[in-house]
């Protein structure tokens, strides 16, 4: 499976597949290998629609505005029944990519 992109500065929702049934996940914790860590949580309102096979993840503009564009790996975790589980999800990196839009340096064009 191809990684997931995500350009600098963009909001986006990705979607991560789950080989764990999370539809009674009391927490799902959702982390990227980034400097500063971007983390992510289902108590923290940014994980969402959470099913048997799947969840999204809400990427906000301000997480990786500052990120060095890259591959990272992501890590989630989820707690049911009070049990802590690190399940697979797919796919399992993500790449970072330079922002869309440049500075042409002329006011306010941008390519």
């Amino acid at each position: 499976m191809r990684p997931i992109e995500i350009f600098q500065g963009n909001d986006q929702v990705i979607v991560v597949e789950s080989n764990i049934d999370l539809t009674t996940a009391t927490e799902v914790e959702f982390r990227i290998d980034t400097q500063p860590q971007i983390v992510k949580t289902l108590t923290g309102g940014q994980v969402t629609d959470v099913t048997t096979t799947q969840f999204s993840v809400a990427i906000d503009a301000a997480d990786t505005a500052s990120v060095a564009a890259g591959r990272y790996k992501f890590q989630c975790r989820t707690t049911i029944a009070g049990d802590t589980l690190n399940g697979r999800f797919t796919p399992d990196k993500i790449i970072i990519r330079d922002s869309i839009f440049t500075n042409e340096g002329s006011g306010n064009d941008y390519s």
